[in-house]
């Protein structure tokens, strides 16, 4: 794949003796970081067999119709023929600007960051609610309690079932599991008196690792997933509320206050009772999800058990934390958004 993106690099992009270096962490495309002779630094995706080359070519449409708004993200870069998605003898290719900087996940997500972070999003949210194009609409399936509770039920057969797992590992997925299973009560009153939420076309994937940290200049926002209505408080938690945002410790209440306050400043058109519940929303779809349980029955290549049993902690911790501090979250995004 590696010698494959090289030479379509040269002879479909132009670019003077390729040199690839594998980026990782990318779920869905194989990425690399592209340097050359003459044009200098590129990211590159390719897009494995049976990947959804449609939602691909809309992920690329949306990201050009956000980058020429002025929102700091990476630049798609044609082949000869002008096309942004190169579909050759081998899997398909996008080629991006490199974005010098740190990704979210390499940074403290301190007030600072998190400041940082909302302002952007405020401008970029701004922009995808003019977004012209077509849009499906996943406004339903946010926090869908009984898809979710059957996920949950099918996942406790996998996990027993899962014999690459150790018996310790099992244990404390079905622990896991259970904690979250019986606070779907409390999942479906906090979800009962929230407000109707507001919903627009979003970045759709709004985790740390798709902001790039730049030194004196913001950030950047990276990696649009294809035109999607979502509740933009969903949007907003993903990245408010990220998990090693919340194991801060306390200091990520403020930080989220911060983060929301900035948010506001550079999009007033998003209610602010929306704004308010974005910690209730985060504490919602984290518990009522199985993530990253998902991928600890099925381990993906790019993902070790290690790594994977580490994140479960790590998420349970974080999830137990929004709960134990609920009424001071509420409170504080109150106070803060007045």
């Amino acid at each position: 794949m590696r010698q494959y993106a090289e030479e379509v690099l040269s002879t479909a992009f132009g670019l003077v003796n390729p040199r690839l270096t594998p980026v990782p962490g990318g779920l869905s495309t194989v990425n690399y970081a592209a340097e050359d002779d003459k044009a200098g630094r590129f990211f590159v995706k390719l897009y494995p067999a049976g990947s959804d080359l449609t939602e691909g070519r809309a992920a690329i449409d949306i990201s050009r119709f956000v980058h020429a708004g002025g929102i700091p993200t990476a630049e798609a870069v044609p082949d000869k023929s002008g096309a942004f998605l190169h579909i050759g003898s081998g899997p398909a290719m996008s080629v991006w600007s490199f974005i010098d900087g740190r990704n979210g996940a390499d940074v403290t997500l301190d007030g600072s960051a998190l400041e940082g972070a909302g302002a952007l999003l405020g401008r970029a949210h701004r922009r995808l609610a003019c977004w012209p194009g077509p849009v499906s609409s996943a406004s339903d399936r946010w926090c869908d309690l009984p898809r979710l509770r059957a996920r949950m039920t099918d996942m406790k057969f996998r996990v027993r079932a899962a014999g690459h797992l150790s018996r310790a590992l099992q244990n404390r997925a079905a622990e896991v599991l259970k904690w979250r299973e019986q606070r779907l009560e409390m999942v479906a009153e906090t979800l009962r008196n929230m407000p109707v939420p507001a919903a627009q076309v979003l970045h759709g994937d709004c985790t740390e690792r798709n902001f790039i940290f730049r030194s004196g200049v913001g950030p950047a926002l990276v990696d649009f997933r294809a035109p999607c209505r979502w509740p933009i408080w969903w949007e907003l938690a993903r990245i408010g509320c990220a998990v090693p945002a919340i194991l801060s410790g306390d200091a990520h209440i403020s930080a989220l206050a911060r983060f929301l306050a900035a948010y506001r400043e550079n999009n007033d058109e998003i209610p602010v009772a929306d704004l308010v519940a974005v910690a209730q929303a985060a504490r919602c779809y984290t518990t009522a999800s199985v993530t990253p349980l998902q991928d600890l029955v099925a381990p993906g290549p790019l993902l070790s058990m290690p790594v994977l049993a580490n994140y479960v902690e790590q998420r349970h911790a974080a999830v137990t934390a929004l709960w134990n501090r609920a009424d001071d979250y509420d409170q504080a995004l109150r106070e803060a958004l007045r």
